[in-house]
């Protein structure tokens, strides 16, 4: 069990922190299809919050975000950890192809 804490806190702090939200998300937010969603979840979000009459109803609103949002994060650390594992197989895969995507 503690060494699984260990794996996880050095995937946290070095993948997850390092990798994901600085140079996956500097290419996200390059990516034209990917602004053009977020722009329109965060549109929605805004119109339904304004439908909201109580301050209560838009709190649980930003708490099903919130939720959302840590739910997503645990979806993507899952992500990143299938792909590496996976990463000889696809790399494998691809060459088939003629695709060759890191050099070793």
């Amino acid at each position: 069990m503690t060494s699984n804490n260990i794996i996880r806190k050095a995937f946290i702090n070095i993948v997850f922190v390092e990798r994901v939200h600085q140079v996956a998300f500097q290419k996200v937010m390059a990516d034209s299809e990917y602004r053009d969603a977020e722009a329109v979840s965060s549109n929605l979000l805004s119109q339904l919050e304004e439908t909201f009459s109580t301050n209560e109803q838009k709190e649980l609103l930003h708490e099903l975000k919130s939720a959302w949002d840590s739910m997503y994060g645990i979806f993507l650390e899952i992500s990143y950890c299938q792909g590496i594992a996976d990463s000889p197989m696809i790399h494998k895969q691809l060459e088939q192809y003629g695709l060759k995507i890191a050099d070793e």
